[in-house]
């Protein structure tokens, strides 16, 4: 028993690293569909590519933008986000999301003392000019598609915390937060 013991402590005697869970969202657009994606995804233990080099916020936000352009992976309700502009604009084709927030600042601290983030953030998605998703809390969000088809009205597949709607719904009229609810408890 001591023989199997010791090479568990010395194994468990090494340095130890603290998880961190990032989280964002990957937004992405078909434009000859017209579709919108919004997933909610998480990566752990990616802080050299957050916070690169020596915890420079110029560096953090450049990391952050390189994320955007790159993967199509936005952070909205962190504080460890940036805020630059508001409202993002998503155009695909005839379809657009549009994701508002507040700006909230960052505690002070070793890092990014009073930087602005994007806090309260919420997406509205127009097809043809009309409404299809009106301002949507984007934190309840896991998953959400949205697309039209011709001149009409459009469908989602939506899943928030409580569940997933069942199947594509067809929308007509404008989908709100009260809306949600109810096809989300059917």
């Amino acid at each position: 028993m001591r023989l199997f013991l010791l090479p568990l402590l010395i194994l468990l005697n090494g340095p130890a690293w603290a998880d961190e869970y990032y989280q964002f969202y990957r937004i992405r657009c078909v434009s000859n569909i017209p579709s919108i994606e919004i997933d909610r995804v998480g990566y752990w233990n990616i802080r050299n590519i957050v916070w690169p080099g020596n915890w420079g916020w110029k560096e953090h936000v450049a990391s952050l933008k390189r994320l955007e352009k790159d993967a199509g992976l936005y952070v909205f309700d962190e504080w460890y986000g940036y805020a630059d502009k508001s409202p993002l604009v998503f155009a695909c084709g005839p379809a657009k999301a549009t994701v508002t927030y507040s700006i909230a600042y960052r505690e002070k601290g070793p890092v990014g003392s009073n930087e602005p983030v994007r806090m309260q953030s919420r997406v509205t998605i127009t097809t043809n000019g009309k409404d299809l998703i009106s301002n949507i809390q984007l934190g309840t969000l896991k998953h959400l598609r949205a697309y039209s088809y011709g001149e009409g009205d459009g469908y989602i597949d939506i899943c928030t915390e409580d569940g997933c709607a069942d199947t594509s719904t067809e929308i007509t009229g404008t989908l709100t937060w009260e809306k949600l609810d109810r096809l989300l408890t059917k």
